[in-house]
């Protein structure tokens, strides 16, 4: 298994959980909404399930490196380079 950084925005407190697409045309940040709010890590648990989910690997695979109390995160994924650049390659860039 591979170590990849991917840098994250969350929106707390959404409609619902989901991977919504890249931030830019550079895909250097992912935007990822989900329910929970910010309180007692509630809404860090979320994002790793809802990513975790999106990317087919386990929870226990994702780890918050920076960023742990705000929206902007630095997360370790430890999965196969050639499988996180397939995923990255299928989402949507934010309009």
């Amino acid at each position: 298994m591979d170590k990849v950084s991917l840098a994250v925005r969350v929106t707390p407190r959404a409609d619902r959980d989901a991977v919504i697409g890249w931030q830019s045309e550079l895909k250097d940040e992912l935007i990822v909404r989900v329910c929970a709010a910010p309180d007692d890590g509630k809404a860090n648990a979320s994002v790793i399930k809802t990513l975790a989910k999106s990317l087919g690997i386990p929870k226990s695979s994702i780890s918050i490196i920076r960023g742990y109390t705000s929206r902007h995160k630095l997360l370790s994924l430890e999965m196969d380079t050639q499988n996180y650049e397939n995923w990255q390659q299928n989402l949507p860039v934010r309009p």
